[in-house]
C-alpha cells in the first residue's frame, strides 16, 4: 500500500540542489510565531503605554523521522543532506531559503532552518559495514520566516549615467547595509555580492548593518567593467 502523502513533509532549497522528504514525526506540525510584537513605554508616575512595533515573522516547528529501520537502511545519507540546508554553499552566501509542503500548516512561506533539536528518546543504531549508523531518528525542525530587507530603487545618480566608478573607492559603512550600499554605489541593491566579494570581513548576510566605524571598498560598478 502507497504511503500516505499527509504522512511526509518535502524540504527543498530555494537552490533546488537539495530536497528531502521524510516522515512527519509523532506530532503535528504547529506555528509557533507571527503574531504582533508590542512593547512597553515607561511614563513617570503613570502606566506604561502599550506600543505596538510591528508583525513577527511566522515561525513553524516541524516534527520530523528519518526512519530506515523496517528496511536496516541508514539514514546518515539522508540526515547529512538535511544538515546542509542548515549552511551556507561558501563563506560569502547565506544558507539556503527552504520551501516546505506536505504535512505543515503553512506551505506559502519561503523558510530558513533556525534550529533542529536532534532527540535522544527516538533514535536506533547499528553497524552497517563496521560503522555506527542510524536506523531511526527523530528531531523537530525549527523554521523561521525569510523576509527580505526593503530597499527602495531609485534611479541612477549622474555619475553612473555617465560611466563613472570605473575605479575601486573607498566608504564608511555607516551602519548601511550591503544592499543600502550597492543601491547607492551602482543604484542596484542587487549587486550587494560585488561589495561582499571585496570586503571578504563582512557578514554574508547582506541585511547585517556594517559597523560605522568600518571602511568598505566600493569596486567599479558591474555594469561598467
Amino acid at each position: 500500500m502507497s504511503p500516505l502523502t499527509e504522512h511526509y513533509v518535502n524540504f527543498r532549497s530555494d537552490t533546488g540542489n537539495v530536497s528531502i522528504t521524510v516522515l512527519l514525526g509523532k506530532n503535528t506540525a504547529v506555528m509557533t510565531g507571527g503574531y504582533t510584537a508590542w512593547e512597553t513605554v515607561d511614563r513617570p508616575k503613570r502606566k506604561s503605554l502599550t506600543r505596538y512595533v510591528g508583525k513577527q515573522p511566522y515561525r513553524m516547528d516541524v516534527p520530523v523521522l528519518f526512519d530506515g529501520f523496517s528496511d536496516g537502511e541508514s539514514q546518515e545519507f539522508d540526515i547529512a543532506n538535511f544538515r546542509m540546508m542548515t549552511e551556507p554553499a561558501n563563506p560569502k552566501s547565506m544558507p539556503p531559503k527552504i520551501h516546505v509542503s506536505g504535512a505543515v500548516p503553512r506551505d506559502d512561506i519561503l523558510w530558513v532552518i533556525e534550529d533542529i533539536t536532534w532527540e535522544t528518546d527516538d533514535v536506533i543504531w547499528d553497524v552497517i559495514g563496521g560503522t555506527s549508523v542510524r536506523l531511526r531518528q527523530s528531531a523537530t525542525v525549527h523554521l523561521l520566516e525569510f523576509v527580505d530587507d526593503d530597499v527602495i530603487v531609485t534611479a541612477p545618480s549622474p555619475a553612473v549615467v555617465a560611466g563613472g566608478g570605473k575605479k575601486s573607492t573607498t566608504k564608511p559603512g555607516a551602519g548601511k547595509t550591503a544592499k543600502q550600499l550597492a543601491q547607492e554605489a551602482y543604484s542596484n541593491p542587487g549587486f550587494w555580492q560585488t561589495i561582499i566579494g571585496a570586503n571578504p570581513w563582512l557578514s554574508p548576510d547582506p541585511r547585517v548593518p556594517i559597523p560605522p566605524n568600518k571602511t568598505v571598498v566600493i569596486p567599479p560598478s558591474p555594469k561598467t567593467k
